[in-house]
């Protein structure tokens, strides 16, 4: 498909115009929420709980990120007690720069391990920005 410049502009200022109601839905959306939660005093740390209008049912759910402390958390698993052990998970993921130096060094290593893989194409990132004028 043949484009001009003038019709990509135009259509990046589609874009950013959607962008923009984007941003303004989310702000509302969040506002309204926070209202909601403040309207049914839910003040749970963690846990949920459902609350019924006459048409509608709302279910709040509130959640606490935890994260590790690598280094702190070490030390402390050196002095667990004995029959205990840490509450950990161990999660492999994929190095992508050793996996393109597998390809390149042992085909044969490198198809076994995408046997072990499943693929999914991601969404295509779009960001705009403006031409600045000399």
């Amino acid at each position: 498909m043949e484009w001009t410049t003038e019709q990509l502009d135009a259509e990046l200022c589609v874009l950013i115009t959607a962008k923009k109601l984007e941003e303004q839905a989310k702000k509302i959306r969040i506002m309204q929420e926070e209202k909601i939660t403040n309207f049914v005093s839910f003040d749970k740390e963690e846990g949920s709980e459902t609350f019924k209008g006459i048409k509608r049912v709302v279910k709040l759910t509130a959640k606490i990120k935890r994260t590790i402390i690598e280094k702190s958390w070490n030390a402390l698993s050196k002095k667990t007690p004995k029959g205990m052990s840490m509450p950990e998970k161990s999660k492999i993921s994929l190095d992508k720069n050793a996996l393109n130096e597998i390809e390149k060094e042992d085909e044969a290593f490198f198809n076994n391990i995408i046997k072990c893989l499943t693929t999914k194409k991601e969404k295509i990132g779009v960001s705009v920005s403006l031409i600045e004028e000399d």
